[in-house]
């Protein structure tokens, strides 16, 4: 916890950092042979949001007395560097959300995601060239299995503790950590919509021991059974499509969709499942509009399949509506 906090210090201290380096790189600005829409310098970014919803109820039908309390905070950073046809791009995104209703009356996390990534590009023309990329995603905080009751719970070495707030997966875990490189392709660069392309060979790290699911018996009333998940690593082909943009009505609404898929060809499943069934896929959908310069309305789906890991689909789905506030960079 220490390393990740002082890893988070240092990448937001580079931002700043990098915000009083601009105005330098400006002096200098060169458009490279082949990259027109880009300009040599450091473009920093960080910007945060904060959201809470109160409802509260008092002897209405149909619903239970007390208060609901959601509340989240989110950050997002951006350091991207363009020296003639080398383009390097550094974000960090961070999203919390927590949660208290009648029911559980007790605080607890609804979403926990840490996620850096690093690209890097080089432009042999304005549309395609090499690339090289690295992603490390995780959850910050501990997760809990949480219930009203106490309940007595078993983990696979048939160890037991009877509590109502049952830690499964500690701080940092899983960790997911992806590498590939290949070749980009971006044949769209416009305002109204942005179309980038890789394509390669990727590796897939998945550390996750320590880490339980909730592997319940049904005929085992007394007490809830745990399964620790698996750490793997798997290797193959890999690819990525990205599309962003702006659309301009009575109000700007951005979006951006982003989908990954690694095909492994190298990998160890006790199971003896072929490539295909083992497939990785990551998908997100975001969507935001401003209704002033400080509020917006903000919509994220995100879906994750990982066969190895848990062989089902993850989706998660988060409607915001977030106070924003720049810090470093542009509107």
């Amino acid at each position: 916890m220490k390393k990740l906090t002082i890893l988070i210090f240092m990448f937001f201290t580079t931002l700043i950092f990098a915000d009083e380096l601009t105005s330098t790189a400006k002096e200098a600005l060169v458009v490279p042979k082949g990259t027109e829409t880009k300009k040599n310098g450091v473009s920093p970014s960080l910007s945060a949001s904060s959201n809470f919803v109160l409802n509260d109820n008092r002897s209405f039908i149909g619903q239970e007395d007390g208060s609901v309390i959601t509340f989240g905070l989110s950050l997002k950073g951006n350091l991207d560097f363009f020296y003639d046809n080398h383009d390097l791009r550094l974000a960090m995104d961070v999203i919390e959300q927590f949660s208290k209703t009648p029911v559980l009356d007790r605080f607890t996390k609804t979403t926990d995601n840490l996620k850096i990534e690093l690209t890097y590009l080089y432009h042999i023309s304005t549309f395609w060239g090499p690339y090289a990329k690295g992603t490390l995603e995780t959850s910050i905080l501990p997760s809990y299995y949480e219930t009203v009751d106490e309940q007595m719970y078993q983990k696979p070495d048939f160890s037991t503790k009877r509590t109502n707030s049952m830690q499964i997966v500690p701080s940092l875990k899983p960790i997911t950590i992806k590498e590939s490189l290949g070749l980009f392709y971006a044949p769209l660069k416009r305002k109204d919509i942005t179309l980038e392309t890789k394509g390669g060979f990727g590796a897939l790290h998945t550390m996750a021991s320590g880490a339980y699911f909730v592997d319940d018996n049904p005929t085992t009333t007394d007490v809830i059974e745990l399964s620790e998940f698996k750490s793997f690593n798997q290797a193959g082909s890999s690819l990525s499509l990205n599309v962003n943009g702006s659309i301009e009505t009575k109000s700007v609404i951005t979006y951006d969709l982003k989908f990954e898929m690694l095909t492994p060809f190298i990998y160890d499943d006790p199971q003896e499942r072929d490539s295909w069934e083992l497939t990785n896929y990551d998908a997100s959908l975001t969507l935001s509009t401003q209704l002033t310069s400080w509020l917006s309305i903000n919509y994220q789906l995100k879906l994750v399949k990982q066969p190895q890991l848990i062989d089902e689909w993850q989706v998660q789905n988060n409607i915001m509506l977030s106070l924003n506030y720049l810090l470093i960079g542009k509107k």
